[in-house]
């Protein structure tokens, strides 16, 4: 069966600089999956999973936009045709009771900076990213009129916003942003092109995530006019990431007419299972 990886920026080292890879594997788990992956790039392994073949604690993988940590492991389920992530840190997913214990015994900013990270680049992200590759061009461009962005528009938005809030105060990198050309842009750009651009902003992101400390975010910033701390900072990226991707999940349900599964767990009684 045919299963597309998405690998993350600092791994590409190991895959010839190619953030997506295509294999095809024999047998029908994840597991089976990283074998057909580690086959064409056995660099990847052990970077990826232990000498126990356990996947490394900084890591997440999502088939879809599910934790296999949330499901079966390396023996989750795969279909033909579909996509796994690999991705850095905590990223999405419900802690276990043992995670959740040996967090609260860390600092308040650390708590607070792998919470930020865990929503921004495991559930926000790859979300989102399943809205868009699900819709055409046509649709990802659409607007329902003229006072209503755009997917493609909240798209180039929030790389804009991840940039200049986040990247560039922490990074020292020069900001450059054009907030107006984000809800201008007409040009009806490719979504595969969009989901590229922000991708990279995205793995640019969680590594400035994965660095900050409670000095950072204590610090004093400059950002788009008003004088913020660096918690703030982080802070304003997620909400206002979190309040754009919902907007995208909307017109991706109009759009479509279907449920979207991001919260199957609790379909049955409102909680999820203990695992």
């Amino acid at each position: 069966m045919a299963i597309l990886f998405r690998i993350p920026t600092y791994l590409r080292t190991f895959t010839d600089g190619r953030g997506d890879v295509s294999v095809s594997a024999e047998g029908c788990t994840v597991n089976d999956a990283l074998a057909a992956l580690w086959q064409a790039h056995p660099g990847l392994r052990d970077r990826v999973v232990t000498e126990q073949n356990e996947v490394r604690q900084y890591l997440n993988i999502f088939v879809g936009a599910e934790n296999i940590r949330d499901c079966d492991g390396l023996a989750t389920e795969v279909k033909d045709g579909c996509e796994i992530t690999i991705v850095p840190s905590v990223a999405g997913g419900e802690m276990t009771e043992a995670s959740a214990a040996k967090m609260h015994q860390r600092d308040p900013a650390a708590l607070f900076l792998e919470f930020s990270r865990q929503k921004l680049i495991g559930e926000y992200w790859p979300r989102l990213r399943q809205c868009v590759e699900s819709l055409s061009d046509e649709q990802v461009w659409w607007r329902p009129n003229d006072a209503s962005n755009s997917i493609g528009n909240l798209i180039l938005h929030l790389n804009g916003n991840v940039g200049q809030w986040l990247i560039s105060p922490f990074s020292g990198a020069h900001d450059v942003r054009d907030r107006p050309a984000e809800f201008s842009e007409r040009r009806q750009l490719p979504a595969t092109a969009l989901l590229e651009m922000l991708g990279a902003t995205m793995d640019h992101a969680s590594g400035v995530l994965g660095r900050l400390t409670e000095a950072d975010l204590l610090a004093t910033f400059q950002i788009q006019g008003y004088t913020v701390s660096g918690l703030g900072a982080v802070y304003q990226v997620v909400e206002h990431f979190g309040m754009h991707y919902g907007q995208i999940v909307l017109v991706t349900k109009l759009l479509r007419g279907q449920d979207l599964g991001f919260y199957r767990e609790l379909d049955k009684t409102g909680r999820r299972e203990s695992r």
